[in-house]
């Protein structure tokens, strides 16, 4: 998976929601492990597809079973990325809605601004304010 949202996955949310969910929705640390692995597969994946480009340019071309293997891969990768988003989507994100107090949520917010090297919503309200 891309880099920046595994960390904010990993890094930032799952660490902060884990601790809150082992007391209050156990049932949810399952999801956040399937995530996990997710970003592992994905991982793996992109890496192979590389790997296939590199000698698809290289070569001009694919034998027909390498070539079958990336579209394999694609495949797979479109689907873990729509499961992948619907739990998140539907259920790992609403938790951390109605589980992390305010502060946490601005953490994990400032935290995936600086690895974009961006400003959160809060900030550039603050910085519009300020400007006046």
């Amino acid at each position: 998976m891309a880099p920046k949202h595994t960390d904010d996955e990993e890094v930032s949310l799952f660490p902060r929601l884990r601790a809150t969910l082992v007391e209050r929705e156990p049932s949810l640390l399952a999801r956040l492990e399937a995530l996990e692995a997710d970003h592992d597969r994905a991982d793996a994946a992109h890496a192979e597809l590389g790997e296939l480009g590199r000698r698809w340019l290289a070569d001009d071309g694919l034998d027909s079973r390498t070539y079958r293997r990336f579209a394999n891969l694609l495949a797979g990768l479109r689907g873990t990325y729509r499961r992948h988003i619907r739990i998140e989507d539907e259920e790992v994100f609403p938790a951390a809605g109605r589980l992390l107090p305010a502060a946490a949520l601005d953490a994990v917010g400032r935290e995936m601004a600086d690895r974009r090297g961006s400003l959160t919503c809060s900030q550039r309200k603050a910085q519009q304010a300020a400007a006046g």
